[in-house]
């Protein structure tokens, strides 16, 4: 089975590292949400996951409209959590701007606590970031200032 993931990078004030936000899922728009901090991934935890928070997130992915959100699902993640209890106005850029715990006060978040969602409308953004993952084969490609290039 393949994962179409898609991410965007925004403007960090909490640290120089570059933060992301990632869906991984079997399509670009439903599935798992993923932050990326510090070079690596981690899961955003459904404790008081809401639709505001939905809406934040697939905004900052580069979504027009909001979305719909799912805690518990079917799906489970592996990785450690960065975010939990997070109260979004649906007004933030990113969900680092929500209030949320603090990072990586994540206790009493496992495997069957990931944040899940699915985007809706029409993608706006220009700079996203694909990656296709499959069985013996991975990519990651960008476009940046309307050009393709492969990220290593």
């Amino acid at each position: 089975m393949s994962n179409l993931v898609s991410w965007q990078f925004a403007e960090s004030t909490l640290t120089d590292e570059a933060l992301g936000i990632r869906i991984r899922g079997s399509t670009s728009y439903s599935g798992l949400v993923e932050l990326f901090y510090q070079g690596r991934w981690y899961g955003v935890c459904d404790t008081s996951w809401s639709s505001y928070d939905a809406t934040v997130a697939c905004r900052w992915l580069g979504f027009s409209n909001p979305s719909s959100r799912r805690a518990n699902c079917c799906q489970r993640g592996k990785s450690s959590f960065i975010l939990a209890n997070l109260t979004c106005k649906s007004t933030e850029n990113t969900l680092y701007k929500c209030s949320h715990n603090g990072l990586f006060n994540a206790s009493g978040c496992s495997s069957i606590n990931y944040a899940y969602l699915t985007c809706n409308g029409t993608m706006i953004s220009s700079n996203m970031i694909w990656s296709i993952n499959q069985p013996h084969f991975f990519l990651t490609t960008t476009q940046y200032n309307e050009t393709w290039a492969t990220i290593s």
